[in-house]
Parts: C-alpha cells; structure tokens; sequence
C-alpha cells in the first residue's frame, strides 16, 4: 500500500481524536482570552481568573465537540450530557490547572524573568495545561458523554 494511503487510513481511523485535539486547541485561546478578561478586566487574581477562563474554554469545547467530533453520537438531553461534560472536564481540569498552578507559581518565583516574561507567563502556563488534559478530557468525552447507546463506543 502506498505511503499517502496509509496515512490517510489511520488520519481516519482517528478521526474523532484529531478533531478533538483541534477544538481543544481553539478552546485553548478562548481560554487564554477569558483568563485576560478576568485578569485586565474583571480583576481577578491568577488562580480565579484561571477558574473562569476554564469554565469558558470548557463551556466552547462541548458546544463544537457536540455538534462536530461527536454529532453521531450526542444525547438528546442538552442539559444532561452539558453537565456530564463538565464533570469529566473537571477531573482533566484538575491536571490542566495544576500544571498551570506550578508554571505560575514556580517560576514567577524561582526563574528571573523580565516584566514581559511574567505577563506572559499564565498564558504559557494554559498552552502546557491544556496539553496535559487533553487524552483524559478525550477518554472521558469519547466513552462518558459521547458514547453510543447499547455500550457502543463512538
């Protein structure tokens, strides 16, 4: 088989993957754009301000994986596949902010850094967060929320 179909072949076979990996990495910038608003606008500190600009990017990724990577698969139910989504998005966001708790936390205090640096700093700390949920939010979206009835997996 030639190398390009073989690409393809598993592109597709993970399909579902690829696509929630992209909405996840959209969501990172709603994210980082929440977070700014909380920080700048609201006046929030680093930690509350990381906690609503969680509930915003989580809020987007299951708008658009529900109607795009799992559209085959979604409940009926809006409110209750939006709370399970959350709640699965809640242990994967416990990993995604802790790593951003020990980015900021460490190295605004052990790495010297220039004024710019440390305003960049949450941001960075969201990008490697992300990151670190990603598999377990797509585990727990694929076989909690999204799964087919009868046990099938999507």
């Amino acid at each position: 088989m030639a190398p390009g179909l073989i690409l393809c072949e598993r592109l597709t076979r993970h399909r579902s993957f690829l696509t929630f990996a992209a909405i996840g990495g959209g969501a990172m910038f709603v994210d980082m754009g929440a977070l700014w608003v909380a920080l700048h606008w609201l006046h929030t500190d680093l930690y509350l301000g990381r906690v609503f600009s969680f509930w915003c990017a989580a809020s987007v990724t299951w708008l658009c994986n529900r109607n795009i990577t799992f559209r085959e698969t979604r409940s009926r139910s809006i409110v209750v596949e939006y709370i399970k989504f959350i709640g699965v998005s809640l242990f994967g966001g416990f990993i995604n902010v802790s790593v951003y708790a020990v980015v900021v936390g460490v190295f605004s205090k052990t790495v010297r850094m220039n004024e710019i640096s440390l305003y960049f700093l949450p941001y960075f700390g969201v990008m490697l967060g992300s990151l670190s949920g990603l598999v377990f939010n797509y585990a727990g979206a694929r076989n909690f929320v999204f799964r087919r009835s009868g046990g099938r997996k999507g």
